[in-house]
């Protein structure tokens, strides 16, 4: 068996972030989090995720302008990124990003599972 595929959490909201990490953990990813966006880029460096999971809806910057602080820089360019967000108009704002998927909150640990494979095996969801 390979090393853990990676996944880096980016979630303002605690009790999320939290249920994240566990939920990954015990479908044997190895996890990253921040509550701040702020240390999105300097993580993703860091880490090289398989992916990253990135709440649209934060305090200092959203989802979106960090989606793009990433696809500037080479070293994070090619992560695909899920958005997690409780607001159903998340997919309609994704279709004009690059993005791996969208998880609506709340979800179950089978979607966000399926989500993060897809994503970690190059497959894009349709949004």
């Amino acid at each position: 068996m390979g090393p853990k595929k990676g996944v880096l959490v980016i979630d303002d909201d605690l009790p999320t972030l939290e249920t994240l990490e566990l939920m990954l953990q015990v479908s044997g990813y190895q996890v990253w989090t921040s509550g701040y966006a702020r240390d999105a880029m300097r993580l993703a460096q860091q880490h090289r995720p398989d992916v990253i999971l990135l709440d649209l809806m934060m305090p200092e910057a959203d989802g979106f302008k960090v989606q793009e602080q990433l696809r500037t820089h080479p070293e994070t360019a090619g992560i695909p990124i899920v958005l997690i967000s409780a607001h159903h108009t998340v997919r309609t704002a994704a279709k004009s990003m690059r993005i791996a998927g969208v998880l609506e909150k709340p979800f179950h640990l089978d979607e966000l599972v399926k989500c993060v494979e897809q994503a970690t095996n190059g497959a894009s969801e349709a949004t």
